[in-house]
């Protein structure tokens, strides 16, 4: 068993942080989400019979995807302090999470 020291504790501790803060920007995500699909159904006059069924199932659906990226991200987290590439990998997910949301929203407020 290899020892562990304080420095790799904190990177652990952090890394954790980070997918905390990385999960709650996915669920912000899928609540933006929730948000255009529900003004694009109203915007464009489809059956308001299905809109429930069509915001449930979506909300469902995307909630599933939001769970396999959290597990997914934490694996990801982890392995990153192992192998001393924790920054570059919250960089990565970080961006590319900010880059979508950012769109949502912006279609969100803009567009729909």
């Amino acid at each position: 068993m290899r020892g562990t020291n304080i420095k790799e504790i904190l990177l652990y501790l952090l890394g954790y942080l980070l997918w905390v803060l990385n999960s709650a920007l996915g669920l912000l995500g899928i609540l933006i989400a929730r948000a255009v699909t529900a003004k694009a159904y109203i915007t464009l006059r489809l059956n308001p019979w299905a809109f429930g069924a069509v915001d449930k199932w979506g909300f469902f659906l995307l909630g599933l995807v939001w769970l396999v990226f959290v597990i997914a991200c934490e694996a990801y987290y982890r392995e990153g302090v192992n192998q001393g590439k924790l920054w570059p990998r919250v960089a990565r997910v970080t961006g590319v999470e900010g880059f979508l949301v950012g769109i949502g929203y912006v279609v969100e407020r803009f567009v729909v």
